[in-house]
């Protein structure tokens, strides 16, 4: 056997189920946060997997588009002042960096997002509590892995973390919208499908009826006006906390 190294809480919980240590891994990010290691509008998640060669566990952060900027051509980080001025800095590590890579001025070459300053500290930050109930006596030149558990930190790719930040702004909107709407007049329509009849509660968005539960009332779905009562709990518990 190799020498191991022991990450800092291994005492504390590196003998516990690999299910249990995932649960240490979420309080400590927990901790993390709360004393602003780690931005807290971001989303974590800890999840393990089990297979014949052992376990893993991963720790993802998504809704992070701030996470992410455009490349400026060298490490960020690593730029420093010159004593007799202007600096330096370690160039980007890829090749087809259109900003400054070694193959810049190729037409191939392209623009391409990498970590913020911010982001790769708490890259670091999350590492290190991922590490810190493994063990690891690994010899990788002769294929020898001796590790308490295996698994990586990932963020959400920029292009992924923008859609996504897009897609819930837009959504926030709507749903604004629609309150207002709810928050100023309503009916109840009466929608026709393939599990029977059921009775809404409406507002006029923009020209167009939107369920105020949220439920989908697409353009091809029959429904009409009713004075009948609302059969949707949750129509009628928003109506009511509208009216």
């Amino acid at each position: 056997m190799y020498e191991r190294s022991y990450g800092y809480k291994y005492a504390e919980g590196g003998k516990l189920d690999t299910a249990a240590i995932a649960k240490l891994i979420r309080k400590d990010i927990k901790t993390a946060i709360s004393e602003g290691l780690l931005p807290d509008h971001w989303k974590y998640s800890v999840t393990i997997d089990r297979f014949s060669g052992g376990s893993s566990i991963d720790v993802s952060v998504k809704d992070c588009a701030d996470a992410w900027t455009a490349c400026p051509g060298y490490k960020l980080g690593s730029k420093q002042e010159l004593p007799g001025g202007g600096w330096t800095a370690t160039a980007c590590g890829n090749a087809w960096c259109k900003a400054g890579g070694q193959h810049k001025d190729s037409p191939h070459a392209t623009d391409h997002d990498v970590l913020t300053e911010t982001a790769q500290a708490a890259k670091i930050t999350l590492e290190r509590i991922h590490g810190a109930y493994n063990h690891d006596g690994s010899e990788s030149q002769v294929d020898y892995f001796d590790v308490n558990y295996y698994g990586t930190v990932n963020f959400q790719s920029a292009d992924a973390a923008r859609w996504e930040a897009k897609h819930k702004a837009e959504k926030a909107a709507k749903k604004a919208a629609l309150d207002a709407a709810a928050a100023a007049d309503t009916f109840n329509v009466k929608v026709y499908g393939r599990n029977g009849q059921t009775v809404h509660v409406a507002a006029d968005v923009d020209g167009k009826a939107k369920l105020i539960c949220g439920a989908m009332l697409r353009t091809y779905s029959l429904y009409g006006k009713t004075d009948e009562a609302p059969t949707c709990s949750r129509c009628a518990k928003k109506a009511a906390a509208t009216a």
